[in-house]
């Protein structure tokens, strides 16, 4: 055990003792030698330095012990006074040491809580997690931590961070946990607080995407509406590709509706369906004309969907209409892909007939096609590109843009 006694009182006893110890022994031990005066000068010279040196170790003693005692004092203030309760648990969970601020945050006085099982101050409904968590300490020897409510002792509730490491024994087994204990109420408000706000901009953003959903398929039936009461077939025509063009929109925002990502748009899931809604809008017979959609893991932001969504809907509006002329048959494929500088590339290819050989996209007239283009180069940044070698393909590369870039 440690000794408590100040510097002066131990060296006053350690003189007593030695005192003592010489009265105790006999003559017959001391020797007796007949010394010459300057022997005798020598030995008082050299007993004297051995006092001094003494006396001078004594002092060195006595201000490391002043050093010492300061310092335990210091760091006996930063423990008690620490920002987070320390305590020592024994094995069976009872609290054996507490820190000043350890006490203060469970409402009772230090000598008051020595004893206590430290399950006192927690809820019922997280002490099987404080178990669980006390179980791992022990068991691994090593440390863990949780978080758990816990109850002062007035039974006024807060939030509190656990984090024990295992204090071993003399056989190396863990038979005590240091615990330190942490308040984190007024993070946990703030927490909530912020999970209620984004539910709540999560249920608007819903609302939103579901009214411009709607308020788009209103606009296809008034365009429908309209499209009974014309008799030219040619302007039903055009008035069916509008109408094609907004539904390839209400898909994003209908996507969107039921996703818990409103940010990005899975683009193999928006592609599909724009697909298959032009499919059936033109009576495709999919014996005869098939489509393959290359399947990658890539997702889009709302703009780069919508615009790549408008530009599939002309692309393949056009294959549909020109491609497979008689009842031919062939096939429709669309493909996502990353280049090796980082851009996106999409293609959108047909085996079908393929294009005039006079055909300068660039120059088209065609509206699909400046649609497309005008889509590919102001609204994603990028460029196309035409392959007329084997059927038709556009071949569309940009850079997708993070929401910071807009």
């Amino acid at each position: 055990m440690p000794n408590d006694k100040p510097a002066s009182e131990r060296f006053s006893d350690l003189r007593k003792r030695a005192e003592k110890a010489l009265q105790g022994r006999s003559p017959d031990n001391l020797e007796s030698t007949e010394l010459s005066n300057e022997e005798m000068h020598s030995l008082i010279h050299e007993l004297q330095v051995h006092q001094i040196e003494l006396e001078m170790q004594n002092d060195e003693l006595r201000r490391l012990q002043n050093e010492i005692e300061e310092s335990r004092n210091k760091y006996s203030h930063l423990y008690d006074f620490a920002p987070i309760g320390y305590f020592t648990v024994k094995k069976q969970g009872i609290i054996e040491q507490a820190n000043l601020t350890g006490a203060t945050l469970l409402g009772i006085d230090r000598q008051s809580l020595i004893g206590k099982p430290l399950t006192r101050f927690i809820d019922r409904e997280d002490q099987d997690t404080f178990y669980l968590h006390h179980l791992q300490v022990l068991k691994k020897n090593g440390n863990h931590t949780c978080e758990i409510r816990m109850m002062n002792y007035d039974n006024a509730p807060f939030y509190a961070q656990l984090e024990s490491i295992a204090v071993p024994g003399e056989d190396g087994d863990a038979t005590k946990l240091r615990t330190a204990i942490t308040d984190i109420t007024d993070r946990k408000m703030i927490d909530q607080q912020l999970q209620a706000s984004l539910k709540e901009k999560e249920v608007l953003l819903q609302e939103v995407h579901h009214r411009v959903k709607n308020n788009m398929q209103v606009m296809i039936s008034m365009i429908n509406l309209q499209c009974e009461k014309i008799e030219d077939k040619q302007i039903c025509d055009e008035l069916n590709k509008i109408v094609d063009r907004i539904n390839s929109m209400v898909l994003v925002h209908n996507q969107l509706y039921q996703s818990k990502d409103f940010l990005k748009v899975d683009i193999n899931t928006y592609i599909n369906r724009i697909a298959e809604n032009l499919f059936v809008s033109h009576g495709v017979d999919t014996a005869k004309i098939s489509l393959k959609i290359g399947k990658k893991d890539i997702a889009l932001s709302l703009d780069s969907a919508i615009s790549c969504g408008l530009i599939i809907n002309e692309l393949i509006t056009n294959s549909l209409k020109y491609a497979f002329p008689e009842d031919r048959k062939g096939e429709i494929r669309i493909e996502f892909g990353y280049l090796d500088d980082g851009q996106l590339e999409m293609r959108v290819s047909d085996d079908g007939v393929g294009l005039p050989t006079n055909f300068d996209f660039k120059d088209s007239d065609t509206l699909g096609v400046q649609i497309a283009k005008a889509l590919a180069e102001h609204q994603l940044g990028g460029m196309v590109k035409l392959d007329s070698t084997k059927g038709t393909k556009f071949l569309i590369r940009f850079k997708e843009r993070s929401c910071n870039d807009r």
